[in-house]
């Protein structure tokens, strides 16, 4: 079967050629409006996610230790401004009348003494023979503290006795049970730091590992605080009762 395209069917053609090309572009553009309908749908949902990522991560870093349950030991340097319990006395900031005051005090003993000789006698030959005689003008001492562990060794020693012909032992004394431990003044320093003084466990095993030098984990200082709370509660319990 042929077909054929007569003149009218041509002429009609070439007068509808504009809207078909019409047509064709507004199906595009159609298609185009869908696709960028769909990205910005897409682009909205990115968005709300962000937002409720960052609404997340705003309450998660305005939360401390006095709005959550958060200790305070996390809230770093962003901890809240301490308030004041105290009332005001309506004192003057400073000494009060009648205050002796404190003030550094020169010791009779010190523990270590440098002589100063004067700059022009240290390269004499002979100013270890002036320095024999010479007499003190000025003094001034300084104060300082220094760390000093002490490691004490005890030894159970054995003999032979020559006289019953028995091998005999020494008793460590009474607390000395372990190879290594940790003596009462040691104990009552980490206990203090962490009850008296306020200082976090991790806080007081960096000072006396980094300052000391003392290998203490931070479990074992929670040990001596728990053995200290322990062995005062029934003097607790007493001052309550008498109270």
């Amino acid at each position: 079967m042929q077909f054929y395209i007569t003149d009218n069917i041509a002429m009609g053609l070439a007068q509808n050629e504009p809207n078909i090309i019409l047509l064709i572009k507004l199906k595009e553009q159609s298609k185009t409006i869908a696709e960028l309908h769909q990205i910005i749908n897409n682009l909205n949902q990115t968005i709300d996610k962000l937002n409720q990522t960052i609404k997340e991560l705003t309450e998660k870093s305005n939360k401390n230790s006095r709005n959550s349950s958060k200790p305070p030991s996390s809230d770093g340097l962003n901890k809240p401004s301490p308030k004041s319990l105290r009332k005001p006395s309506g004192k003057k900031a400073g000494g009060q009348a009648g205050h002796l005051g404190s003030h550094l005090v020169v010791s009779a003993a010190p523990n270590e003494t440098v002589r100063h000789m004067p700059q022009n006698c240290r390269n004499c030959p002979n100013h270890y023979i002036c320095e024999s005689h010479a007499k003190t003008g000025e003094t001034r001492q300084a104060i300082d503290a220094s760390v000093h562990v002490n490691v004490t060794e005890h030894q159970s020693l054995v003999l032979e006795c020559p006289m019953k012909g028995m091998r005999q032992k020494g008793e460590f004394p009474s607390g000395i049970q372990a190879a290594v431990q940790y003596r009462e003044n040691l104990q009552a320093l980490a206990v203090a730091m962490n009850t008296i003084g306020a200082v976090s466990v991790n806080r007081a095993n960096e000072i006396l590992s980094g300052v000391f030098g003392i290998p203490i984990s931070t479990g074992t200082i929670s040990a001596m605080t728990d053995r200290c709370a322990h062995g005062l509660e029934g003097i607790v319990e007493l001052g309550i009762v008498n109270k």
